[in-house]
């Protein structure tokens, strides 16, 4: 119940972000995945206090509309909803898997004219059937990705309509006959973008261009979601239809809201990027699976999502600070508004830095630990892929060496060391805070200072298994030793699991670990990273970065808009106890500035500033 009151006071105050510059949004959904009807109940009701036109239902609950008429337990799921929504003045639409006729069933002549016709009936009285059950289902989202029968693997050899029929044209073939139905019934159609390659994504562009009237939901960056992919290419170029963006704020890549990950500004410089290619609207996942946003710290960026449909040209810097102030119950611009402010910058940077590797997710898909040595993700998700820039950063990660371990203990280094900086300035406040308030901050701080630290061992070990492998050097089987054994000592700690670290993924961690080198005595990893972490400071419309580095050693901050380029850098002279700071003007504005620290002895992470 505190929570929902809480959550009532913070949308209110997004009402005064609006409307200030940019035009609103006209469309606004929160997507559901679990089957939990009072779970929904409170989500959809908190959904229409937010200003949502529409509840998307998904995953756990529907994924075709075949389930309406087959699963007893899913149709009142799906009517329940839409009664509440029309009472609330919202919309209901929900997932549609096509092809869905099977699994992997790709030998299927898709002629509807020949040997496709029973197909397609039987798939147009699936959704004829469906709407016949619930009439108040306003709308279908049709997917093609992750499906039974993926379009653009079906033969071209069945049949020579499939022979003569390119992936485009299926595609557009498959949107007409859902159409068809949604058009007879007075259904609106979205077709989601989901795919998983840029073959595959130029199928879906040129299908959707062949078609009108239905509305493209796509993802904000192309396949899964990660920070460093460029936006979609598809937002606002799908022919004469219309765009409509996916954020998760579910957090799948990002720790599941196990952790804070405070993406405003993130949010607030992809929405005006997309607004300016014209989307109608965007839809948020409020959860992933059975990890909730709502009733943790991650509700910030449901918050934020809800002030940028109202104006996308609004602060994220300002919004962000209206939360605290509700959240916590201070006063805005007091000392513990903003040294809350800077711990919520602190878990984006530290919670960049530690699931991402020099920009690259190449773990485990979602978010836990990983339970084995390998790197699958960094072809799986492969970022040169959608921007070539990488190619060459790629293949090092692909193929370490020594200085890149160095580089990635030091990245992964930067983010406990943020952390602990989150920490100590938390004492500062703690006791003016609300007891509650306090009590969930400081059960967060730990959880991911132990986070931190775990993913830069796992990580570490991974990187340099095949560094040792080449040289054999005592030193790097030392450092995989002390690798292991911090793993092993979490595997010991009393209390509850860590949601994203759970005992039996770190045990065959270890396990698949000290198969690769023999035990030795483990070597000092303790050390301080060197330089950083960087401190961000906006002062008279300049940036002020400081940090310690290294006692009688320059170094040079590198700084830019675009990454992975380093286009510019200011070199910062060495001083005496190694505390070192540049100020720089003409910040560009309304995106952000990326930057890192450069030194004789190696180079930091880099860290983000809007302005």
């Amino acid at each position: 119940m505190k929570t929902c009151m809480r959550f009532v006071l913070m949308v209110a105050l997004a009402g005064l972000c609006a409307p200030a510059g940019a035009a609103p949004l006209r469309d606004y959904t929160w997507q559901l995945h679990h089957p939990d009807w009072p779970r929904m109940e409170d989500a959809i009701r908190r959904a229409a206090a937010s200003g949502a036109t529409e509840i998307q239902l998904s995953h756990g609950i529907i994924e075709a509309v075949d389930q309406i008429v087959q699963d007893p337990n899913t149709a009142e799921l799906v009517r329940k909803t839409a009664a509440l929504c029309d009472e609330l003045g919202m919309q209901t639409s929900v997932w549609a898997q096509e092809l869905n006729i099977g699994k992997n069933q790709v030998a299927q002549d898709l002629d509807p004219a020949g040997g496709g016709a029973a197909m397609w009936a039987a798939r147009q009285a699936a959704y004829k059937g469906a709407f016949e059950a619930i009439p108040s289902v306003d709308r279908v989202v049709l997917q093609f990705g992750s499906c039974p029968t993926e379009i653009w693997y079906v033969r071209n050899d069945v049949s020579a309509f499939n022979a003569a029929t390119p992936c485009a044209e299926r595609i557009a073939l498959t949107i007409a006959k859902v159409k068809e139905v949604c058009d007879a019934f007075g259904k609106g159609l979205d077709v989601r973008t989901f795919d998983h390659s840029p073959e595959q994504h130029r199928c879906m562009q040129e299908g959707l261009k062949r078609v009108q009237g239905v509305r493209a939901m796509i993802k904000e960056v192309p396949q899964d979601w990660q920070p460093y992919y460029p936006l979609d290419y598809l937002i606002g170029d799908v022919g004469e239809n219309e765009s409509y963006v996916e954020f998760d704020l579910g957090a799948e890549y990002w720790g599941r809201s196990a952790v804070p990950f405070p993406m405003v500004d993130y949010l607030a410089w992809r929405i005006r990027a997309m607004a300016l290619r014209g989307i109608t609207g965007v839809v948020v996942r409020v959860e992933r699976g059975n990890d909730a946003v709502l009733g943790t710290l991650n509700e910030l960026n449901v918050f934020a999502v809800s002030a940028l449909v109202k104006d996308p040209s609004a602060s994220g810097a300002a919004i962000q600070d209206q939360w605290i102030t509700v959240r916590f119950g201070v006063a805005a611009e007091s000392r513990e508004a903003v040294v809350l402010r800077g711990i919520f910058r602190d878990f984006f940077e530290a919670g960049r830095k530690m699931f991402y590797v020099r920009h690259h997710w190449a773990l485990e898909k979602s978010s836990s630990i990983p339970d084995k040595v390998e790197t699958a993700m960094l072809s799986m998700k492969n970022l040169p892929q959608w921007n070539p820039e990488y190619t060459e950063d790629w293949k090092r990660m692909k193929s370490p060496d020594a200085a890149l371990v160095v580089e990635i203990w030091q990245e992964k280094s930067e983010a406990v060391a943020l952390i602990e900086r989150a920490q100590a300035q938390f004492e500062t406040v703690a006791a003016s805070l609300r007891q509650a308030d306090a009590a969930v901050l400081q059960e967060a701080l730990e959880d991911y200072a132990r986070y931190t630290r775990l993913w830069r061992a796992v990580t570490d070990g991974i990187f340099r298994v095949p560094v040792y492998r080449k040289g054999k050097a005592d030193a790097d089987q030392a450092w995989l030793e002390a690798d292991a054994r911090y793993i092993e000592s979490q595997t010991e700690v009393s209390g509850q699991d860590l949601a994203l670290a759970p005992k039996e993924r770190l045990a065959s961690f270890v396990k698949d670990l000290r198969r690769r080198f023999p035990a030795c005595a483990p070597a000092d990893v303790d050390a301080p990273p060197l330089p950083g972490p960087l401190r961000m400071e906006s002062v008279s419309g300049k940036l002020q970065v400081s940090w310690m580095g290294a006692p009688g050693l320059p170094a040079a901050v590198e700084f830019t808009t675009r990454l992975p380029r380093w286009e510019q850098h200011v070199d910062v002279p060495a001083t005496a106890d190694g505390a070192q700071q540049v100020t720089l003007a003409d910040l560009p504005a309304q995106r952000p500035l990326f930057l890192r620290v450069k030194t004789v002895q190696g180079v930091s992470g880099e860290y983000w500033y809007f302005d």
